[in-house]
C-alpha cells in the first residue's frame, strides 16, 4: 500500500477531527507523513513503529486503533545546504532553542557548552566555567563592571600602575610595611620608628642633622655614657640643662658678669655667668 501524506490536521491531541491523534490507526501504514500547522507552527510527524507513551509534541498516539505505532515528531537536515529564517522560537517552554551546545532560553539567556567549558549569560549577568589549567585569552579590554575595565597586563611579572588603591585591611593614617608573608600591614608611628632604627630604644647614627625647632629634653637624671645633652634638677630644684663631655672644663681669665645661668657639665653644677649685650 502506497503511503498517504496528511496535511489538514490544524492540531496535534485532543481526539476532535482537526486533531493528529484523530486518525484511526487502521487506515495508517508505517511511513505515512503528516504536516500539522498549529498557530502557524509547522509540525512534520511520521507514522512509526514505537510502543512510546504519548508527549506532545514529541510522541503523539492515535485515539483508536494506534497500536504498536505512533506518530513520531520529525527532524529537518539540509545538508550542505544552508537553513534560513527570520525567526526561531521554542517549542517547549523553559527548554530553549538549541543549536550545536549553544542554547537560546527567554529572557536573554545564553548558554554555550563545549566538553566541560560553560559560559552562561543571563540578563546582563555572565559566568565563565573553564576546564582545570585551562586558559581564558582575552585580546581587548576586559570590562568587570560599569565603569570599570581591565586594560593593562595584570600577571605575576608585569608592572601595572594605578592611579589609586584602597586596601580595607589597613589603618589609615599609619605606615604602611610588608610582614613576613609579605602581605601589607599597618605600623604604628614607634613600632615604624623601631623598624627604622630610630625608636627610643636604638642609637641612630647621623652624617648630619638639622633641627628646625627646639628639642625638649626629658629628665633621666644621670649622664649619659657618652657626650651629649640631657636635663638635670638644679640644686634649687628647678630643672637645668646638663651637659657630658669628652673636653675638661678649664679655667679661663675673668671678667664682670651682669647674668648667670645653672648648668650641669660632667655631673658637676656650675653657674655660667653672662655679660648680656
Amino acid at each position: 500500500m502506497a503511503n498517504v501524506v496528511y496535511m489538514s490536521k490544524t492540531g496535534l491531541t485532543g481526539g476532535e477531527a482537526t486533531k493528529l491523534d484523530s486518525i484511526d490507526g487502521t487506515g495508517l501504514v508505517v511511513g505515512d507523513v503528516a504536516f500539522v500547522t498549529v498557530s502557524n507552527v509547522q509540525y512534520i510527524y511520521k507514522w512509526a513503529a514505537s510502543t512510546a507513551a504519548e508527549s506532545s509534541p514529541d510522541v503523539i498516539a492515535a485515539d483508536a486503533n494506534g497500536g504498536d505505532n505512533r506518530w513520531l515528531l520529525q527532524g529537518i537536515y539540509t545538508g550542505a545546504s544552508t537553513l534560513k529564517a527570520d525567526h526561531i522560537s521554542e517549542a517547549t517552554a523553559g527548554h530553549g532553542v538549541a543549536c550545536d551546545d549553544v542554547t537560546l532560553k527567554d529572557g536573554g539567556a545564553l548558554i554555550i557548552t563545549g566538553g566541560a567549558n560553560t559560559f552562561n549569560m543571563t540578563n546582563g549577568t555572565a559566568s565563565l566555567d573553564v576546564a582545570a589549567g585551562a586558559a581564558v585569552d582575552v585580546n581587548a579590554e576586559l570590562h568587570v563592571e560599569a565603569a570599570t575595565h581591565v586594560n593593562q597586563d595584570l600577571t605575576s611579572d608585569a608592572s601595572p600602575t594605578f592611579a589609586g588603591q584602597t586596601i580595607s585591611g589597613l589603618t589609615a593614617s599609619l605606615p604602611v610595611f610588608t610582614d613576613g608573608s609579605k602581605n601589607l600591614v599597618s605600623k604604628s608611628v614607634a613600632d615604624t620608628l623601631t623598624a627604622l632604627g630610630i625608636g627610643s630604644a636604638n642609637s641612630p647614627t647621623f652624617d648630619g642633622l638639622t633641627i628646625v625647632n627646639a628639642i625638649e629634653l626629658s629628665d633621666n637624671g644621670d649622664p649619659p655614657s657618652k657626650p651629649g645633652i640631657y636635663s638635670k634638677g638644679s640644686s634649687d630644684g628647678p630643672m637645668a640643662i646638663a651637659i657630658k663631655s669628652a673636653q675638661p672644663v678649664e679655667t679661663l681669665i675673668s671678667f664682670t658678669p651682669s647674668h648667670k645661668l645653672k648648668i650641669w657639665i660632667n655631673s658637676v653644677e656650675y653657674w655660667i655667668q653672662l655679660d648680656a649685650v
